[in-house]
């Protein structure tokens, strides 16, 4: 049985579907750049399942995992992009490919590298109780390397980490 309103015109709930299904892998990057393992967690299923290049993660605490693995991989920030997307959507079932980018801090015995990546996000994501969220996810690394280092290096403005983040007050629910 579909969650999606059964009186609207069935191109304009496909509409909606991707865009919810769009602000879910938005909010993926910006949990993730935020380091807020809630937010992460906000965008997967409890019983879901993510092979994340190098690690797999499951179950109800997705978030943590990823940013566990994130902390011992010495990363201090980063800044994740989506850019090329195709969803099918088939009821309350969904599949996307999400193109990523993005580069991340890396600082390590008193060292700072700049770690540049691109690559894919395969998920196959699900209505329940109203909600697209991810079931399973399969991240496609295809290029990441370290930029090189020297006078032309990328200056970082080192985020405060605030907590919380200016951020969650303007974007507050009103």
């Amino acid at each position: 049985m579909s969650e999606a309103a059964t009186d609207r015109d069935p191109a304009v709930q496909e509409l909606l579907d991707k865009q919810a299904i769009r602000e879910v892998m938005m909010r993926y990057c910006r949990g993730l750049d935020r380091m807020d393992a809630e937010l992460i967690n906000s965008v997967y299923h409890p019983d879901a399942f993510d092979d994340h290049g190098g690690r797999t993660c499951s179950g109800g605490d997705l978030g943590k995992s990823i940013l566990d693995w994130t902390r011992e991989l010495n990363v201090a920030m980063g800044s994740h992009h989506i850019t090329n997307q195709t969803i099918r959507v088939d009821g309350d079932a969904a599949a996307s490919e999400s193109y990523y980018s993005g580069f991340m801090l890396e600082r390590r015995d008193g060292e700072q590298r700049t770690i540049q990546m691109v690559g894919r996000y395969l998920d196959r994501l699900e209505r329940r109780n109203g909600e697209w969220r991810i079931s399973r996810r399969v991240v496609v690394p295809e290029m990441v390397r370290y930029l090189p280092s020297g006078p032309g290096e990328p200056h970082w403005h080192l985020d405060a980490r605030q907590d919380p983040d200016p951020s969650y007050s303007v974007l507050a629910e009103q």
